[in-house]
């Protein structure tokens, strides 16, 4: 939506939410890096490999959102345009498969390989329909439906599992399960916000961090 007010103010604004933005880019960026350095020492260490690339998934997705400015003036140039929009969706269709290999590297029998071989096959299918379409087609509500019914099997999944490990009290269950309720919560808000419910920023990758 179109905003109105004084400019001074609303400049001030633009400029905390860029700061913001790159802080938290600049957060993500070093985690990424951080643990791929984690599994070029340790290669049998898989968690780090799947967290790394979540990482930088976020990163990615950050990135390219309108509010982070670092693909400017999308509107003069087709190309970027759809770079732009392909790799916003290809950010949300792999972020729960990615996810999703993080938790099953670290609790193993407590995330079932068929239920992470589905959510990769359902991932698989919509980035599929990311790469090879155009933006009138991927960003249609049904697409979008499809991409945040696959995040929210992945919420209720992933709760649901961790509930069990710590309850079986899992090594690392008791942190990662506080570390994902704060995590979910920040992307389920952002779920509402993007359908407009109420009219406020986006908050997933801050709470991620």
């Amino acid at each position: 939506p179109i905003r109105m007010g004084e400019y001074q103010k609303m400049k001030e604004e633009n400029n905390k939410n860029v700061k913001k933005d790159i802080l938290v880019l600049g957060i993500l960026f070093i985690m990424a890096i951080y643990h791929f350095g984690l599994f070029s020492l340790r290669r049998k260490d898989y968690g780090s490999l799947w967290f790394g690339l979540f990482c930088l998934n976020m990163f990615i997705r950050l990135g390219v959102t309108p509010l982070s400015y670092l693909l400017a003036d999308l509107e003069a140039n087709t190309f970027l345009f759809y770079l732009n929009s392909k790799l916003e969706y290809l950010t949300l269709c792999l972020g729960p498969v990615l996810f999703l290999c993080f938790l099953r590297s670290i609790f193993g029998e407590y995330f079932a390989l068929r239920w992470v071989k589905f959510a990769g096959i359902f991932g698989g299918i919509f980035s599929g329909i990311v790469l090879f379409t155009s933006p009138y087609i991927f960003t249609r509500t049904f697409v979008s439906l499809n991409q945040h019914l696959l995040i929210l099997f992945t919420i209720v999944y992933s709760l649901t599992q961790l509930m069990k490990a710590f309850i079986n009290k899992a090594d690392y269950a008791k942190v990662c399960l506080l570390g994902c309720l704060v995590y979910f919560s920040g992307t389920l808000f952002d779920m509402v916000v993007l359908y407009k419910i109420p009219d406020l920023p986006f908050i997933a990758p801050i709470t991620f961090v």
